[in-house]
């Protein structure tokens, strides 16, 4: 099972540089909260459903 976090929930994948996911997963750690973790499974649950990412 592949685990989505903030910077893939939010559209970045695949050729993406590195640093973009970076500046995600710093915001993620710098500003992480239930909420946040709740807004990001919501997203996770929405992608597998969509079928995004393949």
């Amino acid at each position: 099972m592949t685990q989505l976090g903030l910077a893939q929930v939010s559209g970045l994948r695949g050729d993406t540089p590195i640093s973009d996911r970076a500046r995600f997963d710093n915001y993620y750690i710098e500003n992480w909260s239930l909420w946040l973790d709740i807004k990001v499974l919501l997203r996770t649950v929405a992608e597998v459903f969509r079928g995004g990412g393949r």
